[in-house]
């Protein structure tokens, strides 16, 4: 995909994102294509238009930051896109990664020999993960209540 077709593309899977939001995922969706190694700057520099890195970086922060944002509001049209017209169940995998003092439990679709994310939750250590049977109901119950899809 070029970029101009992931900007055509991108606010059609969105639907439950505002029409602004949608145009900015688009953009950010775009430069990300470009991108070598995947950090805010990174993908602010990649921006396209005529104002400074600066102000592009702070673009891409900002969204990032913006909690009226919602990731499962996002990917309800590309979860809807999966599973569609499809001849196999869908499989979703789990998996949960502890780096340092973070834990990050992830719902995503196993697709092409390829894991897409389609939720993520992160704790600090000891809070969101507290023994085996805790890890493995509390984050899982917060993912099935985000409602992707429904």
């Amino acid at each position: 995909m070029n970029r101009m077709e992931v900007i055509a593309w991108t606010p059609s899977v969105c639907a439950g994102l505002r029409l602004s939001q949608a145009k900015t995922l688009s953009e950010l969706v775009a430069a990300t294509l470009h991108v070598g190694r995947v950090s805010l700057a990174e993908i602010g520099r990649r921006l396209h238009g005529q104002t400074p890195a600066k102000h592009r970086i702070k673009r891409v922060s900002r969204f990032t930051a913006n909690t009226r944002v919602e990731i499962s509001d996002a990917l309800r049209g590309v979860v809807s896109r999966l599973v569609k017209r499809r001849k196999k169940p869908l499989l979703v995998t789990f998996d949960r990664t502890e780096i340092r003092g973070f834990c990050t439990l992830m719902a995503a679709a196993a697709m092409k020999r390829r894991a897409l994310p389609l939720l993520w939750a992160g704790y600090p250590k000891g809070q969101g993960f507290v023994g085996p049977q805790a890890s493995a109901r509390r984050p899982y119950s917060q993912l099935h209540r985000a409602r992707i899809g429904g």
